[in-house]
């Protein structure tokens, strides 16, 4: 391989491995303009612009990897899965609403440090707020009764009001801690879809806690979250399997409490875990028989109590008739 292209490449990675997308996409650029046939390149590229969700790009550039080596197992991988999310991210512009005027349900603050963010893209946002107050807000039967405060901000979260939460993760791109905060630095227009998702799961985080006074069990209140905002995917469902299969599921007291405070080695397996039962318990009672749960917490119902009342069983069995299930998939 040509030297220079060689440290375009490695300089590439570096950018990725500490999140700088957007560079990492120069160098990749750059290496490719003198090799043009490396596949690890532009596979790798792909990545970088699925992290900035820029999906036409992701997808041209993995089909350029496919092309060149169509039986490469992580370029078919890789390429499955940014079609798949792209299905679901891609959204047009078109289709959010205008907003004019205050919202009564939330407050929209752009932090000083994104202030160049367009006007354009800070109405699509506020767009897609007011079609999550009424999406979120009609599946859960509940709209909070002051406007909640959002705030788009850049790298770090600021310091927290309220004292009663954790501090915030830095690993999160979203955050509900009584506000609900979004990290917006690496959005633009073909963000979209994404923004929704993240805009839907701490909308429903902010409801499931004003009903339930905050005492919500994490596995559920997450498991919750994910399910309204976007369904599940199956190379997300493929890891589950697999975790499985190795033994290596999390136990109900693992995700009985806030998610921060998991290894996180385990985060992406806590997080789906508790998506899959979610959704494993939609099909099995119903969606209605989720939103009388967080009513029944809320109304001071104990919690195992709350759970046998609505699903018939116990947690732990909850947790292994779901085990069982996909280990027959």
């Amino acid at each position: 391989m040509n030297l220079l292209a060689k440290k375009h490449f490695y300089q590439a990675s570096v950018c990725y491995k500490r999140a700088d997308y957007s560079e990492a996409i120069e160098y990749y650029l750059a290496g490719l303009s003198i090799e043009p046939e490396c596949v690890e390149a532009y596979a790798d590229l792909a990545k970088s612009y699925e992290m900035l969700a820029c999906w036409s790009q992701a997808l041209r550039a993995i089909n350029q990897a496919f092309r060149l080596r169509p039986d490469d197992p992580t370029v078919l991988r890789r390429k499955n899965r940014i079609v798949e999310e792209s299905s679901v991210y891609s959204i047009s512009a078109s289709v959010i609403p205008s907003v004019s005027g205050d919202s009564r349900y939330f407050d929209l603050n752009v932090s000083p440090e994104i202030s160049d963010m367009s006007c354009d893209l800070v109405q699509k946002i506020s767009g897609i707020l007011e079609q999550t107050c009424t999406f979120v807000g009609q599946r859960l039967h509940f709209f909070p009764s002051d406007p909640v405060k959002v705030c788009l901000e850049q790298n770090r979260f600021t310091k927290s009001v309220h004292n009663y939460f954790d501090a915030f993760p830095d690993w999160a791109p979203a955050y509900y801690d009584g506000d609900i905060r979004i990290r917006c630095c690496n959005y633009s227009m073909s963000g979209l879809g994404v923004l929704q998702t993240l805009i839907r799961h701490e909308w429903t985080h902010m409801i499931v806690d004003l009903i339930t006074n905050g005492k919500c069990p994490a596995w559920i209140d997450e498991g919750l979250a994910m399910s309204i905002a976007r369904p599940m995917f199956s190379f997300e469902m493929e890891y589950l399997r697999v975790a499985n299969g190795n033994g290596a599921m999390l136990k109900p007291q693992q995700l009985n409490e806030s998610f921060s405070q998991i290894d996180s080695r385990l985060r992406r397996l806590a997080y789906l875990q508790s998506h899959a039962i979610l959704l494993d318990l939609i099909d099995s009672f119903g969606f209605s028989s989720i939103c009388a749960f967080p009513g029944l917490i809320g109304s001071g119902c104990q919690l195992e109590d709350a759970i046998k009342k609505i699903f018939g069983k116990t947690t732990i069995q909850i947790f292994l008739d779901w085990q069982k299930k996909i280990g027959m998939d």
